[in-house]
């Protein structure tokens, strides 16, 4: 009995024995899985990690192109700021050294205007007050051939505008010189009224030196218009004698004694339909370098 027990104590014991064996392996078949569940975790996790430090490392990289791309970007920005700022310096400067240069022009071109101005009114002056002194050395009447004379004789063979010596060869008519300038100073004339056909104001119309009654008898009876073909037959045949005018001959003219001048009316109807700029249209002139007028 006893020994049988003990077969079946044994047999239980081996089962028991061999339920623990089963178990310790079920155990340890767990184990390894849970080992290789661990690792395969581990492992996972360490290409996740090895991922997202790529990852991370790829975007710092990407962050670093970027900065340095930035950072060219701010550098050439820079460059052309600076390239820009050169060359609107350079325009600046030379549109400077323009301006300055147009100013210096202009400076000499006011400058020449004025040395120019300033000669003609000397030429005007000296080639009126060259006139003064005949008129005061001429008789109460006078032909213009007397007075050509008379001019010669103190100033010689010059041009009465310019003053200037006619040399050997000129061809420069004296004599047509003074008769015009005589006519300018001449209230009796239509040169004195209009130069080639335009009509003179202000400080354009000549002092009043001279009278010719019977010129303005002929230039009045015409209206003062452009010298016609009758009109030039006329003043021939009625040439008259010159006179000399006091100082004050515009304040005291005297029409009865030295004959009719044209009002503005006149002049205004008489300046309509004059050719400008040519001779014979009421302004002939032997020399067009100096506007005379009063002084």
């Amino acid at each position: 009995m006893a020994s049988l027990l003990t077969k079946e104590e044994k047999k239980m014991a081996d089962l028991a024995a061999k339920k623990a064996r089963m178990q310790a392996k079920l155990v340890a078949k767990a184990r390894m899985q849970g080992k290789l569940v661990a690792k395969e975790a581990a492992k996972k996790a360490a290409k996740k990690a090895r991922m997202r430090a790529k990852l991370v490392a790829k975007e710092a990289k990407e962050v670093a192109k970027e900065a340095r791309m930035r950072a060219k970007e701010a550098r050439m920005v820079e460059r052309l700021i600076e390239k820009k700022q050169r060359r609107d310096a350079i325009i600046l400067f030379r549109q400077q050294a323009r301006d300055e240069k147009m100013v210096l022009k202009e400076q000499e071109r006011a400058a020449k205007i004025e040395a120019k101005n300033v000669a003609k009114i000397e030429l005007k002056n000296n080639a009126i007050n060259r006139m003064r002194r005949v008129k005061d050395e001429m008789p109460p009447e006078f032909s213009v051939n007397q007075f050509c004379e008379k001019y010669i004789q103190l100033f010689g063979r010059i041009n009465p505008y310019k003053g200037t010596p006619i040399l050997e060869g000129d061809k420069y008519d004296v004599y047509a010189g003074i008769r015009g300038l005589l006519y300018e100073l001449s209230p009796s004339s239509t040169q004195h009224w209009f130069q080639y056909g335009k009509k003179k104001s202000g400080e354009e119309i000549g002092p009043w030196f001279f009278a010719n009654k019977e010129l303005a008898l002929v230039n009045n009876a015409y209206e003062w218009n452009t010298s016609t073909t009758a009109q030039k037959s006329a003043q021939r045949r009625h040439r008259g004698m010159w006179t000399s005018l006091p100082p004050d001959s515009r304040a005291t003219y005297d029409a009865n004694l030295f004959g009719p001048i044209p009002d503005e009316a006149t002049l205004e109807q008489a300046s309509v339909g004059r050719k400008i700029g040519r001779r014979g249209s009421g302004g002939i002139r032997n020399d067009t370098n100096v506007i005379v007028s009063e002084v």
